[in-house]
């Protein structure tokens, strides 16, 4: 079971799920389909505390 997977059959239980997925691949066909769900983002690597704390406040903060 991949990352989206998980994030999907959590999601039957608790709807309003917000996931951050974190990747190290420059392209993922997988997690680009998944983040047209506004309660999914992608961060890749490397990145910074700053762009980590700035993503995790926008999916906070969304309604999604």
């Amino acid at each position: 079971m991949n990352g989206v997977s998980l994030a999907d059959a959590i999601r039957l239980d608790h709807p309003r799920l917000k996931v951050l997925f974190i990747t190290g691949f420059a392209s993922n066909p997988v997690l680009e389909k998944a983040t047209e769900r506004r309660s999914n983002r992608v961060l890749p690597k490397p990145f910074t505390l700053e762009q980590l704390s700035v993503l995790v406040r926008v999916l906070l903060d969304s309604q999604a």
